[in-house]
């Protein structure tokens, strides 16, 4: 499944990615308005700032794709939650929450593939083509076994501002 992850600061969209990807979800990151249209027709999620910078929201930006029929499920991270602009897009049906700062990345990640999920489609291996047997010739190979890969050790990632640092950041 992918996901657009909308976010004018880089080191917040690079760990928003990185929580994703370890849910194993493809990202389409975009810092831009212009960059996410480009990859949104590709996307079945979005998960975007409330603050985009030069002047755009993302309460606006959700209102126009919703408008124009190509708004997605998403989820709006914000720091200002109590925000009326914010709090207005509980009407739009693709809203699926408001993440309010600090959260958990990690937990937002899980939210977002659980929700996914029942629209995900298994990809199975292609058939091997059975090869023909002639006597006294080469056994057939056995059958590549196929494991899920390991998501590796689990941890707790917390951002609780622009700049994705963490509440006891020494900046």
């Amino acid at each position: 499944m992918k996901v657009v992850v909308l976010d004018n600061d880089r080191m917040m969209r690079d760990l928003l990615a990185m929580a994703l990807q370890m849910q194993q979800l493809e990202v389409l990151p975009a810092g831009t308005v212009e960059e996410a249209e480009a990859v949104l027709p590709e996307a079945q999620a979005l998960l975007m700032d409330f603050h985009l910078g030069g002047g755009q929201d993302g309460a606006a930006v959700a209102r126009r794709w919703a408008s124009e029929g190509r708004l997605p499920p998403f989820w709006l991270v914000t720091g200002t939650p109590d925000d009326p602009a914010v709090q207005g897009l509980r009407e739009l049906g693709q809203l699926q929450e408001v993440v309010g700062k600090p959260f958990s990345l990690l937990r937002l990640a899980g939210d977002v593939q659980r929700s996914l999920a029942p629209f995900a489609v298994e990809r199975l291996p292609e058939p091997l083509a059975p090869e023909p047997l002639t006597a006294g010739g080469p056994s057939p190979a056995p059958a590549e076994e196929h494991f899920p890969p390991n998501p590796g050790p689990r941890m707790e990632l917390e951002a609780d501002d622009q700049h994705g640092r963490g509440p006891d950041s020494d900046e």
